[in-house]
């Protein structure tokens, strides 16, 4: 029998969940995937245990945060603030609100 793998904090993870969404709400899984440098897994073990995450700024994730504010800035600027869809303002939320940025 081959030996148990266990990761970083010597747990044994043998169990795996899965669940559906929405084409939308994976859109926003991944873009906030994305924007927080970790892969999925840590990412929503970190939110279902409320843990803040420790950004390093790095150019794929400065850009991907360009990317997002810049979406709300051309809102602003065409004066469509109705454009800002709540998907995009939650995102933003999720970056200021659980993320610490490491320089």
């Amino acid at each position: 029998m081959s030996a148990k793998n266990c990761d970083k904090k010597n747990r044994f993870r043998s169990i795996i969940v899965g669940f559906r969404v929405s084409p939308e709400e994976n859109e926003m899984i991944n873009e906030l995937v994305a924007l927080s440098g970790l892969d999925k897994q840590t990412y929503i073990v970190n939110r279902l245990q409320n843990d803040s995450m420790n950004l390093t700024m790095n150019s794929r994730i400065y850009l991907r945060i360009v990317l997002v504010l810049n979406k709300v800035y051309e809102a602003i600027m065409s004066n469509n603030v109705s454009e800002i869809d709540t998907q995009l303002l939650t995102v933003i939320a999720d970056i200021i609100k659980n993320c610490k940025i490491d320089d």
